[in-house]
């Protein structure tokens, strides 16, 4: 079998699809930090900021995230902030007990993120999570690269105290890949434009993004494509801080990625003019394939790479099946939990292809348990 026409077939593309998985894991990650970089350019003036709080069910965190914003190093005057309930629980009430204005929306995060677009009368606009602090300095920060090119500008991801102080290493692990994670997207951001944007902190004009269509399953990632294709950047702001609570429990990160792979997996299908497209320089042809494209499908990659060897050894496939499956509960129990939830998560995407799965466009998100 092994030397017959259909086995050199067989264990070429087992070939093809180790060398994309290197090349991904290994390879672009080492490019991107020593390819050239192109300097962003920085405005630093004080315009006047629209930041949008898109709320459902936040009645125990609003009031900590208004003071919060309140206490943004930024003029007063110069910022609107809203709050844009869903019709929740008592996030208004609790939300109108502080010197903003309270909107409300029909049901969805991307239809409360545009009631609040189009009741702004800034141009800038700041959406964050209500249950994402951010850094004093945030806004000042992220609005001075909103210029020369730049659609929109990120916050920097770093976990809370509290999980920095935790002993637990799932939690370490988790830590230490988000970290590698966004540096790589700041990297990313210096030569063309990061993976994806995350909608706990982000900035953009509406003059660039008047409307979020509420037909797209996400607000963040499809943004990524709409800025790119209209030839504008997507960066990271290393100064200005989101606070991010990890899921501390193997059900909450199976629960939170499998929502994240999914809405990833959906996205490029309707992206793919993207892909290896010169059009859009290092992320079309570099960014997207190896970051966001290929690494959801490494878990069929390796399903492959399994049924070549049973080919060859059924035994063999069984022990190598079982020994990586050890392998990655003892040194990598966060990757383990990332390839279980790609795989439910490409049964999330079958079934949303029949009508038979309840995830639609501009539905809300929760890291939450």
């Amino acid at each position: 079998m092994f030397f017959s026409a259909s086995g050199i077939f067989l264990w070429m593309g087992a070939a093809v699809f180790a060398s994309i998985t290197a090349f991904g894991v290994v390879l672009y990650p080492q490019i991107t930090l020593r390819i050239k970089k192109r300097p962003l350019e920085r405005v630093f003036e004080l315009p006047d900021v629209a930041v949008i709080i898109p709320a459902y069910n936040e009645e125990k965190t609003i009031g900590e995230k208004l003071k919060n914003v309140l206490e943004l190093d930024y003029p007063k005057e110069k910022l609107e902030v809203f709050v844009v309930d869903n019709g929740s629980d008592k996030t208004s009430e609790v939300a109108g007990q502080f010197h903003v204005q309270v909107l409300r929306s029909e049901r969805g995060k991307i239809k409360a993120i545009n009631k609040g677009i189009e009741c702004a009368k800034s141009d800038i606009i700041i959406v964050t999570d209500a249950d994402a602090l951010i850094s004093r300095n945030s806004v000042r920060s992220m609005v001075s690269y909103l210029a020369g090119g730049v659609g929109l500008v990120n916050g920097f991801t770093i976990p809370k105290p509290d999980d920095l102080a935790k002993e637990d290493s799932f939690i370490k692990g988790k830590i230490s890949y988000r970290k590698k994670e966004w540096l790589l997207r700041y990297e990313e951001g210096l030569i063309d434009s990061m993976c994806n944007a995350e909608g706990r902190l982000m900035a953009f004009r509406k003059s660039v993004v008047p409307k979020i269509p509420e037909d797209w399953l996400t607000d963040d990632y499809a943004l990524t494509f709409f800025i790119r294709g209209k030839g504008l950047r997507l960066v990271v702001d290393k100064d200005a801080f989101v606070y991010d609570e990890f899921p501390s429990s193997s059900g909450g990160e199976i629960k939170q990625f499998r929502r994240y792979a999914f809405d990833i997996l959906s996205t490029n299908f309707k992206n793919v003019k993207f892909l290896f497209n010169p059009g859009y320089g290092y992320f079309g042809m570099m960014t997207f394939p190896f970051r966001r494209f290929f690494p959801l499908f490494y878990p069929l990659f390796m399903i492959y790479f399994l049924f070549c060897i049973y080919l060859l050894s059924p035994l063999l496939a069984a022990a190598s099946f079982f020994a990586g499956v050890l392998f990655l509960l003892i040194f990598s129990r966060l990757v383990f939990l990332q390839i279980i939830s790609i795989l439910i998560a490409y049964i999330d995407f079958l079934l949303s292809i029949f009508g038979k799965n309840n995830l639609k466009g501009g539905k809300w998100h929760t890291k939450r348990t």
